[in-house]
């Protein structure tokens, strides 16, 4: 039986250490209000990359696959700050764009496994 279209297989994630990581990078402390608001991105985030990398067995996260998620954890917490998520959503001849989180595609290039079509 062929495992076209099974579930990714989950990393082997520290999602504290991603969470760690992008408060730092924001600046904040282990005891800020918003600590919790980002642990919940962070757990979205490595969601997204491993649904992304589509692995066929579990393994330890790639360092690409780390700094995705903390990238994807940061945007994710900041669409607080912009709760409609796009720019120039009022402009009848712009394109709208997502400023939410941004895409963990092109730095996971080398760590995607499958290429199926769905």
């Amino acid at each position: 039986m062929s495992d076209v279209g099974s579930p990714p297989a989950q990393a082997i994630w520290d999602v504290d250490d991603i969470a760690k990581r992008a408060m730092a990078v924001l600046r904040l402390d282990g005891d800020d209000v918003d600590a919790d608001r980002v642990a919940d991105a962070a757990a979205a985030a490595v969601e997204d990359v491993d649904t992304y990398v589509d692995r066929t067995q579990p393994a330890a996260p790639s360092a690409r696959m780390v700094d995705a998620a903390v990238a994807r954890t940061i945007g994710r917490y900041r669409g607080k700050d912009a709760p409609f998520g796009i720019a120039d959503a009022w402009s009848q001849d712009t394109v709208a764009v997502d400023l939410l989180a941004p895409s963990p595609a092109p730095a996971l290039l080398g760590d995607k496994e499958r290429w199926g079509l769905a």
